[in-house]
């Protein structure tokens, strides 16, 4: 039984008062209940726009391309296309039709795509390497001050990597101000070297 002090505080609430705060608690509650059960049946988005998208598990779609990210890197969309970014560091995706093999490829890209817009360029010879699993490509550094006026990026090294898969050239262009990219190079190789083809 109720005593005396808990009939009066009772007596103080009022009736018409406690039906509509059940009834909207109720609402509340089955809203959200209602979210999870939706978030929990749906698929989780694959995200909005020609950008790169992540993945479970720390990887990114790039055109046919998956790429698992190494720790505390990030993928953004560019200024010319699909990026990934850690610290000052960037690493820069670029597909288009090309018929040729990967050197052909890593020197066309450094002819018409870096030296035209360098001062004191140089680049190295390419290496031959294998790309994921087991594609041809070809790597080699770069070195150049970018850029003039308002829009100078300054001393820049840079890392290329080429391959082709069915007409498709794939350039990877890992850069960094002068310093920063030599630390983040196993990361980077680390990532191209795992380069899934779906």
């Amino acid at each position: 039984m109720l005593g005396t002090h808990a009939r009066s505080l009772l007596a103080r609430f009022d009736p018409a008062g406690v039906r509509p705060t059940i009834i909207v608690a109720g609402i509340i509650l089955a809203v959200f209940f209602g979210a999870q059960l939706v978030n929990a049946v749906l698929p989780a988005p694959r995200g909005v726009g020609p950008g790169p998208q992540p993945q479970p598990g720390g990887a990114v779609d790039i055109g046919p391309l998956r790429i698992s990210l190494a720790s505390g890197w990030q993928a953004i969309d560019g200024p010319i296309g699909p990026r990934l970014v850690r610290g000052n560091v960037a690493v820069d995706f670029q597909l288009n039709s090309f018929q040729g093999d990967a050197t052909e490829l890593y020197n066309t890209f450094v002819r018409e795509a870096l030296a035209p817009f360098a001062s004191g360029f140089g680049a190295t010879q390419p290496a031959l390497i294998q790309v994921g699993p087991g594609i041809p490509g070809a790597r080699g550094g770069y070195t150049g001050v970018f850029g003039t006026g308002a829009d100078a990026i300054g001393q820049v090294e840079g890392q290329l990597t080429a391959f082709v898969i069915d007409g498709t050239g794939v350039v990877i262009d890992a850069w960094g101000s002068s310093g920063t990219l030599r630390p983040m190079l196993d990361d980077i190789e680390l990532m191209i070297s795992t380069i899934e083809v779906r």
